[in-house]
């Protein structure tokens, strides 16, 4: 049974809250049929109970924060926010919301019987929140410690779940007929409450699978850009950028409109974002995702894109990309793409503004990927950490605008198998210089829902999506020392890293011995931790990477034959492993001739 939201008084000298009581007191009242007990054994029985009871004060478990407890307005002064809900029959428990918390104890049977929630009004602090079982347990606990717990001007919230009458005693009656102070249920002036967007929505489509979006009480948030607090950052150009929101297809039998809530809710949640910068787009028209989209109150663009004969999702979803850069483009310095299925970590907008200066200032950054292609949880383990690589923008990325507006130009014959849309659209080759700057540890989560159940033709693609890895989940991580990221100041960082650094070899051997976990060189780097290693190979085929492979594969990066990792620069690969850094410096490489200090003694 679900009970309005209500604001609970704090001046009542004792308040029982308690939703249904009166009408269930009344009911018992008309019984008349006394509970009675042996006179031999209810002091026994007594004892018994209040052994079972007596430290029922447990640890108080917070099971959801809910601000205000959902009210959608300020509670007035000298009052607090309370939800209660008592569950639907015996198989929906009960919840129990105060100032902004659903809690429970762990004493509660799913909170069947009498639960009892007592608030100390000086400090609007929760005392202790218990459950009597009274279906199987005599309520004359209750007396008696309700007689030892409750002080004067205590606040005392009761509820009743499943069944609270089949061992309610005539004393326990009549002291909630003595605490019981009369409460209007319901606020005599309660402010107009207009229904939430999102509400409309979960309840017009509530057949469709949304998972978390419409899950529970979520159907009731409304939807708000989170606010930008940190004034270091504000007035950044990066809270003017336009975000362009790819959305492949969208089709209402499928886990596709999923992953764009997934989307969409972890983007306006960035602080500082403004809904006005972001733009949706899509192919064809759908009045789903126009339902969806208007929630968050972003733009949508919808685009007539005619799927030619050899064109797959993959090839339309370029084309989409292309239009979105070409249009958004036009005016700004950047531009943000962001595919549909990508969660965004909480730090996304706020890493973006930390690196943004930096391609500011550096012309040959093309841009920011938030996505490490490489970045799987075993090479993947500092948050401050930024690479410059020699690399397209993935998934996930900030793109200096002239780049496409130049060069970009959709080629069919590119197939699903490449994940970035960058080195699709651009079909000229970038100059040798230009790079794009890329974290170690991932600041988006790539769960397209649609694809994670589909059965995968190629291994390569089914690796890039499934396997584990590690992203960001911390709100606002500081990067180690950007301005080093900068071209010249780059090479050299690279260059004292690796005079710095420990020399480790791999020989033939102890990469056939990777598989079984025997390897010595990973076993030593395992034993450190924050120390820098590098290791010097010559590379057998530059075209197809063999010994690159042979080496990450060591490492946990999957590796397939017909595709190159990427994510070098000048020949070094960088990644970190254990937290400490490692440098794969290839035969050919100017840092090749960069020894470490050791190197005579290795």
């Amino acid at each position: 049974m679900q009970f309005p939201h209500l604001c609970t008084k704090k001046w009542f000298q004792i308040i029982v809250f308690f939703v249904i009581i009166y009408a269930f007191i009344k009911t018992l009242f008309s019984e008349h049929e006394e509970t009675k007990f042996d006179s031999r054994f209810a002091s026994l029985e007594h004892f018994k109970l209040w052994s079972k009871y007596h430290n029922i004060n447990s640890k108080i478990d917070v099971l959801d924060v809910l601000p205000n407890c959902g009210i959608p307005y300020t509670c007035p002064d000298n009052t607090f926010p309370v939800h209660i809900y008592t569950g639907h029959k015996n198989k929906d428990p009960s919840k129990l919301c105060i100032m902004g918390k659903y809690i429970t104890n762990h004493a509660s049977n799913d909170g069947r019987g009498l639960n009892i929630a007592v608030i100390n009004t000086k400090r609007l602090k929760i005392k202790t929140f218990v459950t009597f079982d009274v279906y199987i347990d005599s309520s004359i606990v209750v007396d008696m410690w309700m007689n030892n717990t409750i002080k004067s001007n205590d606040i005392v919230l009761i509820y009743t779940f499943d069944e609270a009458s089949r061992m309610l005693v005539e004393s326990s009656k009549k002291l909630f007929y003595d605490y019981v102070i009369p409460v209007e249920v319901s606020p005599p002036v309660i402010p107009n409450i207009k229904v939430t967007a999102k509400e409309i929505f979960c309840n017009k489509h509530e057949k469709l699978r949304y998972g978390y979006f419409c899950n529970g009480m979520r159907k009731y948030d409304d939807i708000l850009p989170a606010p930008l607090t940190n004034r270091n950052i504000m007035g950044n150009v990066i809270f003017s950028t336009p975000i362009a929101i790819i959305v492949t297809e969208i089709d209402k039998n499928t886990e596709h409109i999923d992953s764009l809530t997934m989307t969409l809710e972890s983007l306006i949640r960035q602080p500082g974002i403004d809904p006005a910068n972001v733009y949706v787009f899509y192919n064809g028209s759908n009045n789903l995702i126009v339902e969806l989209v208007n929630i968050f109150k972003f733009h949508l663009v919808s685009l007539n894109i005619k799927k030619e004969f050899d064109d797959n999702t993959c090839s339309v979803g370029y084309k989409i990309t292309e239009a979105a850069m070409k249009m958004l483009g036009r005016k700004e310095r950047y531009v943000i793409i962001i595919n549909s299925g990508l969660i965004l970590s909480p730090d996304f907008l706020y890493f973006m503004s930390q690196l943004v200066i930096i391609a500011d200032i550096d012309r040959s950054i093309i841009g920011i990927s938030a996505w490490n292609v490489n970045g799987y949880k075993t090479v993947s383990s500092n948050v401050n950490i930024v690479y410059r690589v020699r690399d397209f923008p993935s998934i996930g990325f900030l793109v200096r605008s002239d780049i496409c507006t130049k060069y970009c130009e959709v080629n069919i014959a590119h197939s699903c198998l490449n994940v970035s849309s960058m080195s699709v659209l651009l079909n000229k080759k970038i100059h040798p210089e230009v790079h794009i700057l890329v974290p170690d540890i991932s600041r988006v989560l790539w769960r397209p829902l649609s694809e994670l159940n589909e059965k995968y033709k190629n291994e390569y693609r089914r690796q890039i999506i499934v396997a584990e890895r590690n992203t960001n989940t911390l709100p606002s991580v500081v990067l180690q020392d950007p301005n080093l990221l900068i071209n010249a100041s780059y090479y050299q960082h690279v260059s004292d890293l690796l005079r710095n650094s420990l020399v480790i070899s791999f020989s033939h051997d102890e990469i056939k011995k990777c598989e079984s976990g025997d390897s010595f060189p990973m076993k030593l780097m395992s034993k450190f931790q924050n120390k820098t290693f590098s290791l010097y190979y010559d590379e057998e085929d530059d075209q197809y990477e063999i010994s690159l492979k042979n080496i990450v594969n060591c490492f946990g990066i999957y590796v397939d034959r017909n595709y190159n990792l990427g994510g070098s620069y000048y020949g070094v690969f960088r990644l970190t492993f254990n937290t400490n850094n490692v440098l794969l410096v290839k035969s050919g490489s100017p840092f090749h001739i960069i020894k470490p200090n050791n190197w005579n003694n290795v």
